[in-house]
């Protein structure tokens, strides 16, 4: 039985026009994870049923550690990337390819981060020569379309652009409770959005406490790799709201503005939204 053809709602997605470009909303779980290193629950093919079937997830990324007392072997994260593939379908369902790369030297503070490619691209683990330093991880993606986003209590930013989110609401957290360490970053010159990921440990993607919506043009891996790269983001703790924010005629993640008079901010927000 296509559990997907019962439950889907017919009725248009949130849209919006900007630029003469139309961007739709979709809702998906940038960061969770399987049963490939032994510590948490779900084989790549559950969680990505139950994505799609279940929580009626628009894009997901399994991100299972680099590293997590055992090293991901190779063959582990070829598998996964193997599952997403059999499960893309553009303009349904986008599962994107990546894994999380889980710094915590010995006696230092973590810096993890979670890497998503728009394509496929290496795995390159915390325990590897030179792995511990941010840069050494940017260096070996330098031919790879790949964005990374910080996550947990603490992290340390690089100066790079394709630092593109943060993740500021997890199943664990809502780290805007505390802001602190994120306006830090933002006012000292760090351009980055805001992503909501469950980091999800029992096999349940998209119910696990965070979503992340994005404007983009299309449903396709492409397509939302774009606009997590642009950030044209939301981050909730669940909640599929849909929201628009305006600085003037600038939109989310669109436009870089310098403002030298009264400028007009805009917000709409629609509290109730259907599910696809």
């Amino acid at each position: 039985m296509d559990v997907r053809g019962l439950v889907r709602d017919p009725k248009p997605r949130h849209r919006v026009q900007v630029g003469g470009e139309t961007y739709n909303l979709f809702w998906g779980d940038p960061h969770c994870h399987g049963a490939l290193l032994g510590e948490t629950e779900g084989e790549p093919d559950e969680l990505l049923h139950f994505a799609r079937d279940h929580a009626f997830l628009d894009f997901v990324a399994i991100t299972d550690n680099d590293s997590f007392g055992i090293d991901q072997l190779e063959a582990q994260y070829r598998l996964c990337r193997a599952f997403n593939s059999v499960f893309y379908r553009p303009g349904e369902f986008a599962p994107l390819d990546g894994y999380e790369w889980s710094c915590h030297p010995p006696g230092g503070d973590p810096n993890h981060r979670t890497v998503l490619f728009r394509g496929q691209g290496p795995l390159f683990r915390w325990t590897e020569p030179g792995g511990r330093d941010i840069k050494a991880l940017l260096e070996s993606m330098k031919d790879v379309p790949v964005i990374l986003h910080a996550h947990h209590p603490r992290w340390r930013l690089a100066r790079d652009p394709r630092e593109a989110n943060v993740e500021v609401c997890s199943g664990w957290t809502v780290a805007m409770r505390h802001p602190e360490r994120i306006y830090r970053a933002l006012a000292s010159g760090h351009r980055v959005g805001f992503v909501g990921g469950s980091d999800n440990h029992r096999r349940n993607p998209g119910v696990g406490g965070a979503l992340t919506g994005v404007y983009a043009r299309e449903l396709s891996r492409e397509g939302i790799w774009e606009a997590l790269r642009a950030r044209r983001t939301l981050a909730t703790t669940g909640a599929r709201v849909a929201l628009e924010f305006w600085v003037g005629e600038a939109f989310i993640g669109l436009s870089l503005i310098h403002i030298s008079e009264p400028t007009r901010l805009g917000m709409i927000s629609y509290a109730v939204f259907c599910l696809k």
